[in-house]
């Protein structure tokens, strides 16, 4: 069973990265490859979260997940653990091997790194380590 990815928003939401996720992120960014949208800026990561929420609420707005996330940096979340969580939920709904990630201090291209965490929740932040 696959690990859930939840951000605590206006409410806890879980994080859902499946074919129509990509199909919007790459409507709303450009049909790029997964590549190119792993390098996006980190200013697109609204569009991230979005895309990996609408599944659980299709009314659901870019503007709205903007605001909800401003909302809560840097009190509960910094803009690192955004990342970070969208990271690892996409690479695991995708099956990326995070292994085949650098170890080495070096990041991939644009905002998205890795740790070897995947809580999201406030008292967890994502970025902690042991």
């Amino acid at each position: 069973m696959m690990q859930d990815y939840i951000i605590e928003l206006d409410k806890p939401r879980t994080f859902r990265f499946g074919f129509r996720s990509i199909r919007l992120l790459r409507k709303q960014l450009g049909n790029k490859s997964m590549e190119e949208l792993m390098g996006e800026a980190i200013e697109q990561m609204p569009v991230f979260v979005w895309a990996g929420l609408i599944w659980e609420d299709k009314a659901l707005t870019v503007e709205q997940v903007e605001q909800m996330l401003d909302e809560k940096i840097p009190g509960t979340y910094t803009m690192m653990d955004v990342v970070t969580l969208v990271t690892e939920a996409m690479t695991a709904h995708l099956g990326v091997k995070t292994e085949a990630l650098p170890k080495d201090g070096g990041a991939p291209a644009g905002p998205f790194v890795t740790t070897g965490t995947t809580s999201g929740t406030p008292d967890e932040s994502p970025l902690k380590s042991d």
